[in-house]
């Protein structure tokens, strides 16, 4: 089965396909649909035949629900559009009981090409940028997530799979917890190896049954961040598999640690393949201040694509190791901006403020337009925070949702990077969710003020 998207055959036995979309939170919504169907992503001229979704499906809330302030949805009587295949991202489902492959899709638009405002594109006309100065991003994607007993009423991490008392307290690091899930980080290390997801390493993290789980360095960014889309998508299905619940939520457990996404930048000259980070111990290049400069100027705006719901803002607290202010430092986890401790060829920007709930093509499309506004601009470089000795030129972050926002539509930069069209959408979206959630009264509400006033 092979048209102009270059789709290899399906393996023997495949019965079912999943087809996947991502929307701007970074949800992966779809349909299945008959393998026999996979012919359907031949290009035509006609456009007969193909597979379509409706366009507004990118601009749903976390929820799925419409919203009537999107131009694309119920204002435009929600049409069709036909999905592009998304090259060399048909894989096996292996956790699948019926023999089923997944594809990754995108929405076309009006003449049949990828639509600027899928959130892939959206990232890839920043990435474009880089390239006409000579440039290659290079990441690397780390996301922390829990496993949690599916069983419980109220979330709790998982107990060990080797049925041995579990330890006392987080045990940040300690490999025999890592081997009381061994049987899950296999499973899940095998599926990823058939999906062709390149793990890096499994460590466990700052709270019981929490893990980080981290990506190689690739220089095809759309790729990296597909991958990592499809990651929270194996994590899931194999904890489910195994009767437990694994969520990227940033903030799953009141009073333990948030899950976060750090994106490792550098650059490499696409001529000489030579990182142009590369500093020495005590010396940052300029290319490395300007970038790092850029990417803290743009911080503050860039919140309401880092933190996308209500929970995500929950994850920022002081002396947590989730930023509050736009910082930077060397080696140093407490910051928003870390230079890690290698140098030369391995120098690079670990940005440390994303949820692990993000979507990864907007947090990244975030950190490269600011790296490329400071390259551009020279912008200096504040003093980096040491120890806890916040830099007094630090801007604080809104750390809360609506904040975010306001900050998010008064940059005039952010619109300049991702179109005015996506910025508009995308705030009028937010803005009705956070409205509705305002609006909720929970049983929070009711705990805390119900018979005190």
């Amino acid at each position: 089965m092979r048209g102009s998207c270059d789709l290899p055959a399906l393996p023997e036995g495949t019965e079912l396909l999943d087809v996947l979309l991502v929307d701007v939170n970074g949800v992966l919504r779809g349909k299945q649909m008959p393998s026999a169907q996979l012919n359907k992503f031949d290009q035509n001229d006609s456009g007969s035949g193909q597979v379509v979704m409706p366009r507004g499906t990118l601009f749903l809330d976390t929820q799925g629900m419409t919203s009537e302030k999107v131009a694309y949805g119920i204002p435009d009587g929600d049409p069709d559009r036909p999905l592009l295949a998304v090259t060399g991202s048909l894989v096996p489902v292996p956790w699948a009981q019926r023999g089923t492959a997944q594809l990754l899709v995108e929405v076309a638009d009006d003449e049949g090409l990828p639509w600027g405002l899928n959130p892939r594109r959206v990232l890839q006309s920043v990435e474009q940028r880089f390239h006409a100065l000579g440039l290659q991003p290079v990441v690397a994607v780390e996301m922390e997530f829990y496993l949690l007993d599916a069983t419980a009423a109220t979330p709790r991490p998982l107990a060990g799979e080797n049925g041995l008392p579990k330890f006392s307290g987080p045990q940040t690091y300690n490999l025999d917890v890592v081997s009381d899930y061994s049987e899950f980080i296999s499973e899940l290390e095998e599926v990823c190896k058939i999906q062709q997801i390149p793990l890096s390493g499994t460590t466990s993290e700052y709270a019981e049954g929490q893990f980080e789980i981290n990506l190689k360095h690739s220089d095809n960014i759309l790729q990296a961040c597909d991958q990592a889309i499809l990651l929270r998508r194996a994590v899931r299905h194999v904890a489910l598999k195994r009767g437990s619940l694994a969520t990227f939520m940033a903030k799953p457990l009141a009073g333990e640690s948030g899950s976060g996404m750090h994106i490792h930048l550098s650059l490499l000259d696409r001529e000489t393949g030579r990182n142009v980070f590369s500093s020495d111990r005590d010396n940052l290049n300029p290319e490395l201040q300007h970038a790092l400069a850029g990417a803290l100027h743009l911080m503050p705006a860039s919140m309401a694509m880092l933190a996308q719901n209500a929970n995500a803002y929950k994850r920022f607290l002081p002396d947590n190791f989730a930023p509050v202010v736009a910082d930077w430092g060397l080696d140093h986890r407490g910051v928003a901006l870390r230079v890690p401790y290698e140098r030369g060829a391995n120098t690079r920007i670990e940005h440390r403020v994303a949820g692990a709930d993000s979507n990864p093509y907007l947090t990244v499309a975030c950190i490269l337009a600011g790296a490329y506004h400071g390259l551009c601009n020279e912008l200096p470089l504040p003093e980096p925070t040491k120890d806890s000795r916040v830099s007094p030129s630090a801007a604080d972050l809104p750390v809360r949702w609506r904040e975010a926002l306001t900050e998010f539509d008064n940059s005039n930069l952010l619109a300049e990077y991702f179109g005015a069209e996506f910025c508009s959408l995308y705030s009028a979206l937010k803005r009705d969710e956070e409205e509705r959630w305002h609006s909720q009264v929970t049983t929070s509400d009711h705990s805390n003020y119900l018979r005190m006033l």
